[in-house]
């Protein structure tokens, strides 16, 4: 198999490819913020992944992934999905595309380098992504508990005093009675 027959068979007729992927993403203890997915969902999303590499074996474009796996880290981290569940998804995707593609013809070397060099791309893209979305998380949280100055002419409040303890015997500071 060839970059050419990849890109006809993910152009072609993706479903048997990215079916193959629902049974290991449904009952892979790693994935289990998968498990709740409808095929339809998991079908879109194998899907877009496999355009993306598409992409990539026709024109290398490193900026399309970045953004794409990117794009992909801060929606997983918006629907909180753990960062090593959407890695360990990717990483299925992978395998099972040289699982179905087995059937057909041994890849060459070429295209697994490209395939490799694909998914090692996205897998780093999203993470960035995930990490950026974290980050920006944390800032609204930070910035959501400063309390906020009054506005307006502020008085001092009122020295409170320290707690004395008063005896029964009325002297301060002595005990017993």
């Amino acid at each position: 198999m060839n970059s050419a027959d990849l890109i006809r068979v993910i152009e072609q007729d993706p479903r048997p490819l990215v079916e193959s992927l629902y049974g290991e993403l449904r009952t892979n203890l790693g994935t289990s913020h998968y498990h709740r997915l409808s095929n339809e969902e998991l079908f879109r999303r194998g899907q877009a992944i496999y355009q993306h590499l598409v992409g990539w074996l026709g024109l290398r474009d490193e900026s399309a992934i970045r953004r794409a796996g990117e794009d992909l880290g801060k929606q997983r981290f918006a629907e909180g999905i753990p960062l090593g569940q959407v890695v360990l998804a990717l990483i299925l995707e992978e395998k099972h595309l040289w699982e179905f593609g087995a059937t057909a013809s041994a890849p060459e070397e070429g295209l697994r380098l490209e395939v490799a060099e694909f998914f090692g791309r996205i897998i780093y893209s999203t993470a960035h992504g995930y990490e950026e979305a974290l980050a920006e998380s944390s800032r609204r949280s930070r910035r959501a508990a400063v309390p906020q100055a009054p506005v307006g002419p502020t008085s001092q409040p009122a020295q409170e005093k320290p707690d004395m303890q008063i005896s029964r015997g009325g002297e301060v500071g002595e005990f017993g009675g």
